[in-house]
């Protein structure tokens, strides 16, 4: 770990030390537990380091396992002479959609608080949320979107 990173480690946990001083009758702490998490907390944190877990921040994919032993069994008996979506073509996603999935791997999670259109623009209000550009995350209580169609 290069040394910027280990002075932004010791920083946070003096200033979390410092506020738990600060409120620690309130709290109901006393100086040496304050102290031994110190300690405890500097000594994961280079366990951490030396294991090499805070230098692999590379995106794991846990990919699908699909369920042999239930598609193999089927609906045999089960079928459904009037079905009403007969005629209608399966949805399914196309190759250039999943390439443009694959291209862009952003993703938003959050809160959506109004959705306005206008015209071929869709404007959303959001709050609340996550979203991941690039590999990086990011917090944010509101934000703003336009989307054309």
């Amino acid at each position: 770990m290069n040394y910027e990173m280990s002075r932004i480690y010791r920083d946070i946990i003096d200033e979390v030390c410092r506020s738990l001083e600060s409120d620690a009758t309130e709290l109901y702490f006393d100086s040496n537990t304050i102290a031994d998490l110190k300690k405890t907390w500097t000594q994961k944190l280079k366990g951490y380091i030396e294991k090499g877990m805070v230098e692999d921040n590379t995106p794991k994919f846990y990919g699908h396992i699909p369920l042999k032993g239930f598609m193999t069994r089927g609906n045999a008996g089960a079928h459904n002479v009037n079905s009403p979506n007969k005629n209608l073509p399966e949805c399914e996603d196309s190759s250039e959609e999943q390439e443009l999935e694959n291209m862009y791997n952003n993703n938003m999670i959050c809160l959506y608080e109004k959705v306005s259109k206008t015209k071929n623009k869709w404007r959303c209000t959001f709050k609340h949320g996550f979203i991941n550009l690039g590999n990086r995350d990011y917090a944010f209580n509101s934000a703003i979107g336009e989307l054309e169609w």
